[in-house]
């Protein structure tokens, strides 16, 4: 299974450990960049029966020849369009082609843009669509509005929105674990009394968080979608 960024590996392995926790002999193996090698090597000799990883990190293991796909049956693409916006879209269809011609494949994408549509046309065999729509709506009363705003100025842009905008309380959404520690410290510092909640907090740490931020003892909540 390919996925696009390392916490979504992790999540999606410690996902493969619950639904089969009845399965005896069961093992799942998230492989990404920025983690050894050695115990990545390890569990890969042990055996395995799902690897969930990055496509750079898999590429590696591919050309060292420490990840086999002979007997592969299934190789899932999760968020697809994410990994076309972070570059992977190359590596991705790199990997399809190492894979047996006798696979499933399986493309999970919020959004079909044209390089998608290519990969689906040319490394998915007869494939069946299944679209899924949103029933859900925006509440009215809640007013949308967006900036575009370059990536070096972001910090500034959403200091300058905090100046001028009356609040009682904000949840700020993040890409990243690591990105809720580093924008609530920074918030912090410009003087905002910020916290960061994310999946690598327990459960009993993420509801008090938020049972601050509704009892105003914090202005701003920083999160992944586990706030969701």
């Amino acid at each position: 299974m390919l996925t696009p960024t390392r916490e979504l590996a992790i999540q999606v392995a410690e996902a493969f450990k619950t639904y089969a926790s009845a399965m005896k002999g069961f093992h799942v193996l998230p492989i990404y960049g920025g983690q050894g090698m050695d115990a990545q090597l390890r569990q890969l000799r042990r055996g395995v029966q799902v690897v969930v990883g990055t496509p750079g990190r898999v590429m590696d293991h591919l050309r060292r020849k420490t990840l086999k796909l002979d007997d592969l049956d299934t190789i899932v693409l999760d968020e697809a369009d994410e990994m076309l916006r972070m570059g992977f879209i190359e590596d991705v269809e790199w990997i399809l082609e190492q894979t047996p011609p006798q696979r499933q494949v399986a493309l999970f994408s919020a959004t079909m843009p044209a390089p998608i549509r290519r990969v689906a046309d040319n490394y998915l065999s007869a494939p069946k669509i299944v679209k899924i729509v949103s029933k859900t709506s925006t509440v009215e009363r809640i007013e949308q509005s967006f900036w575009m705003v370059s990536g070096l100025h972001k910090l500034d842009a959403l200091t300058r929105i905090l100046e001028v905008e009356d609040f009682d309380g904000i949840i700020m959404f993040v890409r990243t674990k690591a990105l809720t520690v580093e924008l609530a410290e920074k918030l912090e510092a410009r003087g905002y009394s910020a916290s960061a909640i994310n999946g690598d907090m327990s459960q009993a740490l993420r509801e008090r968080t938020i049972e601050q931020l509704k009892k105003k003892h914090i202005d701003i909540l920083v999160a992944t979608d586990v706030a969701a």
